[in-house]
């Protein structure tokens, strides 16, 4: 786990990202969830990285904001991504044909991005779902 502290006077983490936890359970539903769900209270940004958006436990990816996938897994990663991120006018058919387009180049990312309702290819450039 990564802690960034704020700035100056303050000794207030601002930032967690947590690596590579996805097969420690009790650690994901004991410690972790508490930073998704309550973290934003205390003005904390929690970046949880996993290998399988299935495998992560459900507190947590419904407390997402964000996901960016750079290899997907299996089809069903992107169903669970397409249902429970419900961007208007994106099914599983276009969630691929953007993520093939998003990694054409290694290192590249599609984001999916409940907030402002979109896919992006890394995390700038607005997809255009109307294609």
């Amino acid at each position: 786990m990564i802690v960034r502290r704020t700035p100056l006077s303050s000794n207030k983490p601002d930032l967690i990202i947590i690596d590579a936890y996805s097969n420690d359970n009790l650690r994901r539903k004991n410690l972790f969830s508490h930073y998704m769900t309550r973290g934003r209270h205390f003005k904390l940004s929690t970046i949880f990285l996993s290998h399988s958006y299935c495998a992560t436990d459900k507190m947590l990816r419904l407390n997402s904001k964000y996901v960016t996938i750079q290899n997907a897994n299996s089809k069903r990663d992107s169903a669970m991504v397409v249902k429970e991120f419900n961007i208007p006018g994106v099914d599983e058919r276009l969630i691929v044909h953007y993520y093939i387009r998003a990694t054409e180049r290694k290192g590249q990312i599609l984001l999916c991005d409940s907030v402002r309702e979109q896919l992006r290819y890394n995390f700038d450039r607005p997809t255009r779902t109307e294609e």
